[in-house]
């Protein structure tokens, strides 16, 4: 979900979060800390009325058999898990490898060490569900090698935005954990998980309607939404095994992170991706206030995609990486590559109904 919108009150708003806020936190215990960032999210719910329209509707789409009342108090979550997600950088001069414990437990750590030990890194594919870098912060406080692949955000147009955003850079870079850019040359990335170490990348995309590397059209929940293939390309490249990790909200301030072995038929991306998301979608179902992407999902009408694909071999418990031939990794600045044309038929999609308005388009 994006509330921010460049304004004079945008500009005020950051001033108030960055400092004084900002400031407030550190003195308060972490459970008053959780309560007042999610209390932000109940101050937004009642302030963004389009906001609340939009996901309605979205949810309604999506899930049909939500009730009224359970839409409305999913989307209260998902004002609240906004300001959890984006506030938890200012958590991270306080946090270290006994206090994360007071934010989130992990199960399924036994699937992260057996596939460590098979010596090729392990990509570690996450939904943006939750606090989305929170595994990443708490495996990185536990002394795992981890590396976070991201996408730099693009540069505030105001001179306030521009300095809050250099904070946030700074505060980021407390994570115990080593940043690579999807915008940026993959060989170091390459290079990390030659070294046996730990790639944790997003499965559903980078929000803010932003695209790095090929995105592949899908079906999540009957509707159109656009996935990337990047992270089960770098699997393929070293034949590194690939598994999901998820966090859960239990209740304010207390997460369970879930990390699952993953399926997928070798050397064949686009059937990891309907891996993925047929691990998302119960997930979708079961939490929907927790998913940050409801505003981008079915964008416009909700192009339909047409059935799902059949079930192939991935079904099979032996089928446990998705392996891609090292010169089919998407190639960063700089990096040669010799592209083969792509002879799958196209997928069809809906005709934006922009197309006719170019004026529209914001």
């Amino acid at each position: 979900m994006n509330l921010a919108q460049e304004s004079l009150l945008q500009d005020l708003g950051r001033l108030v979060v960055w400092y004084p806020c900002r400031w407030l936190t550190r003195t308060l215990p972490l459970p008053a800390k959780m309560k007042l960032f999610e209390a932000c999210g109940d101050l937004a719910f009642a302030r963004f009325g389009e906001k609340r329209a939009l996901l309605d509707r979205r949810l309604g789409l999506a899930l049909p058999g939500l009730s009224p009342a359970q839409r409305q108090t999913a989307i209260r979550e998902s004002f609240r898990n906004y300001f959890a997600d984006r506030f938890l950088i200012n958590l991270l001069p306080d946090l270290d490898a006994r206090r994360i414990d007071g934010l989130a437990c992990l199960e399924g750590e036994e699937h992260l060490r057996r596939a460590l030990a098979l010596g090729r890194g392990v990509v570690l594919v996450h939904a943006h569900f939750g606090i989305s870098q929170l595994p990443l912060i708490y495996l990185g406080y536990k002394g795992y090698r981890i590396a976070q692949m991201g996408l730099r955000e693009p540069g505030e147009t105001s001179a306030i935005g521009q300095a809050t955003q250099r904070l946030r850079l700074r505060l980021e870079h407390l994570m115990p954990v080593t940043h690579f850019y999807a915008n940026d040359y993959l060989r170091p990335v390459l290079r990390w998980l030659g070294q046996g170490h730990i790639l944790m990348t997003a499965g559903d995309g980078t929000g803010a309607g932003r695209r790095i590397g090929k995105f592949h059209p899908a079906r999540l929940l009957g509707h159109h939404f656009e996935m990337p293939l990047g992270p089960y390309r770098l699997a393929g490249a070293h034949r590194s095994p690939i598994l999901t990790v998820i966090a859960l909200r239990q209740r304010c301030g207390w997460y369970r992170l879930v990390i699952q072995p993953f399926r997928a038929t070798p050397g064949d991306p686009e059937d990891a991706q309907q891996q993925f998301i047929s691990w998302l979608e119960p997930y979708l179902a079961q939490a929907p206030g927790q998913w940050h992407f409801w505003d981008e999902w079915a964008l416009e009408a909700g192009a339909s995609l047409g059935p799902r694909r059949p079930p192939t071999a991935s079904t099979s418990p032996r089928a446990e990486t998705a392996p891609h031939a090292p010169g089919e990794v998407p190639a960063g600045r700089g990096a040669r590559r010799h592209p083969q044309p792509d002879r799958r038929p196209p997928v069809p999609t809906a005709p934006d109904p922009r197309q006719d308005k170019p004026h529209d388009r914001r």
